[in-house]
């Protein structure tokens, strides 16, 4: 929430209270709810109290309020993330991940999957993937889909709209994707570029992701 918007978020906070009866907060309570929300829009924590007061009798607290934020997010549960981030093996395909997941999937999943230990692969990005989230929304990031630009057209353009059509892509950025055309170089990984972010590629040695590949993919990162 922007500092204009604290007579708004008050406002809304008495609305709440006084449909619990409760009488208005104080300025140190209310000091105590923007400290805990103000990282979040306007937007979100509105719809957040309004689900609160439809779903619980009881008065909300600022946890109950994060805790509803942060699970509409948008972003996927681990077992979610490893459903999407595995289709991400097959060159043809054309992935529509978050940072998160791409993070997890390319610095610890991919590595133990070129040995075959597919039940390690997914422990490993289930971990990384939790702990990444858990950074994310405790700095009131919010969900970015990027994208992975697979080899075949048809399955890249019909990928694309069905992240479009869920929200995941706006119809902005759909269009763009689906008017750029898509170089050897540029079918990388295309949407680790992020509100100017470049988040280089790591992984070791043993990984099966070829290390030409690799470099080509951090040389077109550091372009950006």
């Amino acid at each position: 929430m922007q500092a204009n918007e604290r007579i708004t978020f008050k406002e809304e906070l008495e609305g709440i209270y006084a449909l619990y009866d409760k009488d208005k907060p104080t300025n140190a309570v209310l000091r105590g709810w923007w400290n805990a929300l103000s990282q979040y829009s306007m937007e979100v924590v509105a719809v957040a109290l309004k689900y609160h007061t439809t779903h619980s009798r009881f008065a909300p607290k600022p946890f109950d309020i994060v805790e509803l934020v942060t699970k509409s997010d948008g972003r996927p549960s681990a077992d979610e993330a490893w459903a999407i981030a595995l289709s991400g093996q097959d060159e043809d395909a054309t992935v529509v991940w978050t940072q998160e997941m791409a993070k997890a999937f390319l610095e610890s999943a991919l590595p133990i999957l070129g040995t075959g230990d597919k039940v390690g692969a997914r422990m490993a990005f289930r971990e990384t993937y939790n702990q990444a989230v858990v950074v994310a929304r405790d700095l009131g990031m919010p969900t970015q889909w990027i994208v992975s630009q697979g080899n075949d057209p048809a399955l890249r353009e019909d990928t694309i709209k069905q992240a479009r059509d869920v929200g995941r892509l706006t119809y902005e950025q759909c269009d763009k994707l689906l008017l750029t055309k898509t170089t050897d170089d540029g079918k990388a990984i295309a949407g680790l570029i992020t509100n100017g972010n470049v988040e280089k590629l790591k992984t070791n040695k043993d990984s099966p992701v070829k290390k030409r590949e690799l470099d080509k993919i951090n040389k077109l990162l550091n372009k950006a």
